[in-house]
């Protein structure tokens, strides 16, 4: 496991916790999400690039489109092995979309927490936006989860 997600976890595991018990709500009920440890976390793969990462799943005029709008992926996620896969771009720190080096410093970390939040929706949602906010620009749980963590 990455240095930044094992520092993650032995700083902010309680924060974490506690943002998922208030995000994963259904019906005015928590929903019984395992605490989250370093026992438990998602694997983390940094083996692909950002063009990679923006690809899968979709088509060709998809790519192009967010291409052509400046738009660049930095993580993805898979949940089909016991704790899932949070993907996080190999080339993330030369992209041109920080506004400071301490943004692109927090990078790595905010995917992870973000792609865990969207791991964690579809395991006990059925989705990635179960938990989300549909009006933010970013609708799904991750979103929600790395603002509540990261306090934005």
């Amino acid at each position: 496991m990455p240095g930044f997600v094992q520092d993650f976890y032995q700083d902010k595991e309680q924060k974490l916790n506690d943002c998922i018990g208030s995000i994963f709500v259904k019906d005015g009920q928590k929903v019984n999400v395992e605490r989250q440890t370093l026992n438990n976390a998602p694997r983390v793969d940094q083996s692909r690039t950002s063009e990679q990462l923006q690809r899968m799943g979709k088509t060709e005029a998809q790519v192009q489109r967010e291409q052509a709008e400046g738009r660049y992926t930095v993580g993805r996620n898979f949940i089909d092995s016991p704790f899932g896969v949070v993907l996080i771009a190999s080339d993330y720190a030369t992209l041109p979309i920080y506004s400071s080096p301490e943004e692109r410093n927090q990078t790595p970390i905010r995917t992870y927490v973000h792609e865990l939040g969207n791991i964690l929706s579809s395991r006990f949602g059925g989705s990635g936006k179960a938990f989300g906010d549909r009006n933010a620009e970013d609708p799904d749980t991750g979103q929600r989860l790395e603002d509540c963590v990261f306090n934005h």
